[in-house]
Parts: structure tokens; sequence; C-alpha cells
């Protein structure tokens, strides 16, 4: 895409007045990636669904994410959220792990 075409589009879709779809289609897209995920788990070899699949239905939901950060200005939030969970999972993984050891 262009610049130009990127620079229409976001103000398509940051216009105020599609906050609300907005939110409506992260909802959806993540319905979706939910439903893909669970067929991928659950289903034998021949039923999965192919990796291409998830690899769109989690790009829908990336996509969609950033539009919603971007609608609300939270990306320095949000990243510090991530922060935090990376650093939450680390104590929960890596430090439970090397307590065993010490054992």
């Amino acid at each position: 895409m262009t610049q130009n075409q990127v620079e229409a589009l976001e103000e398509v879709l940051l216009n105020p007045k599609r906050h609300e779809r907005n939110i409506l289609k992260l909802c959806e897209e993540m319905s979706e990636l939910g439903e893909v995920l669970l067929k991928y788990v659950n289903k034998n070899k021949d039923n999965k669904p192919p990796i291409e699949k998830i690899i769109e239905e989690l790009g829908d939901v990336f996509f969609r994410g950033t539009v919603i950060v971007e609608q609300f200005d939270i990306e320095e939030p949000v990243i510090n959220r991530i922060d935090e969970k990376r650093k939450q999972l680390y104590d929960y993984y890596i430090k439970k792990e090397e307590l065993v050891h010490e054992s």
C-alpha cells in the first residue's frame, strides 16, 4: 500500500464514529481465531486447519488490535502491560524451574 492509501484507511478506521464498530470487529476476529485454534487442538491430523488459517486469523486480530490501540491512544500502557506479562511469566516458569533445580 502507498502511504496515501494507509493514511486514507487510518482516517476511516480511526473516525470516532467507528469506535464501537472497531471494538465489535476485534471481538469478531478474536472469536474466529479462537475457533481455529480450538479446531487445531481438537481435530485429528486430517481435519486440522492449516497453519495458513491460523496466520490469517492471528494477523486479523493483531491488525484490529492495533486499530483499538490507536483509537484509544494506549500504545505506551499496552507496551508496559506486555513487559509486565513477560516478567510474570518469567517469574512463573523460569524462577520456578530454578527453585526446582536448587532443591
